[in-house]
């Protein structure tokens, strides 16, 4: 059975925002073989987190079945990085439609040509200079000062430690950036 198409998170497999699972969906009690295991943020108490251990496969997420019945978002707000002049109808996707992915820090969706870009997932030092290497300009200038930092810089960066790249790519021209992370 093929995933539903997340416009805003193309690969929801690859960054393990979906695991597999036999567990039945808490929304549609059906087994669909995945199961969400990404944030969950509940709408009466929007600034707390719900540590929500129910179910939620992709297909109720999709089609909004999940925040509905559950009264969940799975994305803040305020996570958008410019969320003026989002339509609100991209806002409405990106909460209740979209899954989210873990962080450490608030979540962060990154904004280019003014809509939400793609979240690919997240990016250490050997992945940036192999897939990404559009980043390392925006790295450099936003957070080293010389040539000689940026690699040392990228050497810490790991996908699985205590800093971390999210990379975000806009739908329409393609341009890459990121979000550093630390624990």
């Amino acid at each position: 059975m093929q995933l539903p198409i997340f416009k805003y998170h193309p690969d929801p497999i690859d960054t393990r925002t979906f695991v597999t699972s036999e567990a039945e969906c808490a929304v549609c009690n059906q087994k669909t073989g995945y199961v969400y295991d990404g944030p969950v943020h509940t709408v009466e108490e929007a600034d707390e987190d719900d540590e929500n251990q129910a179910s939620i496969c992709p297909w109720c997420i999709a089609n909004g079945n999940a925040a509905s019945k559950l009264k969940v978002e799975f994305s803040g707000f305020f996570s958008l990085s410019d969320h003026d002049g989002i339509p609100d109808q991209v806002k409405d996707e990106i909460l209740t439609r979209t899954p989210g992915f873990i962080t450490w820090q608030d979540q962060i969706w990154l904004v280019h040509c003014g809509d939400v870009c793609q979240y690919l997932g997240r990016a250490g030092g050997p992945e940036i200079r192999n897939l990404h290497p559009e980043v390392i300009e925006q790295i450099k200038e936003d957070y080293c000062s010389d040539d000689l930092e940026i690699e040392e810089y990228l050497d810490d960066i790991e996908k699985e430690g205590s800093l971390v790249a999210l990379i975000f790519q806009c739908r329409h021209c393609g341009h890459k950036e990121c979000h550093l992370e630390a624990d």
